[in-house]
């Protein structure tokens, strides 16, 4: 069994007194997700959120290293994959809207209060 891991982070700003989160949709599956990419031989989980959240979506990030989640899934009958997310700050609130890269097609800031109410 293959295992891959990848490190990102749930990207936040605020924005007139609201609290707002960052998604990416992927242009080849099309779903949404929190930026994230693959570890580069040695960097640092910290080092691969920064690099992948600015390559996915030009965004400068301060990360807080005190929260730190995993999820763990098989992405190919293989392959588990080990997804590491840190909370990060916005520095600068402009997104790219289109990718350098070509991974990411929109990159969209969503309201706490919106997301409750789809949810829900």
């Amino acid at each position: 069994m293959q295992h891959e891991k990848s490190c990102g982070a749930i990207v936040y700003r605020k924005s007139h007194g609201n609290t707002e989160i960052l998604l990416i949709r992927h242009i080849n599956s099309g779903h949404w997700s929190f930026p994230k990419g693959h570890v580069e031989n040695g960097e640092t989980e910290i080092e691969t959120a920064i690099r992948e959240i600015r390559e996915e979506t030009s965004i400068e990030v301060l990360i807080d290293p005190t929260f730190r989640e995993t999820v763990s899934y098989y992405s190919k009958r293989d392959t588990q994959k080990t997804v590491v997310y840190f909370i990060a700050k916005a520095v600068r609130n402009r997104v790219a809207w289109s990718s350098p890269w070509l991974f990411v097609t929109v990159c969209l800031y969503i309201g706490i209060m919106i997301l409750n109410q789809v949810a829900s």
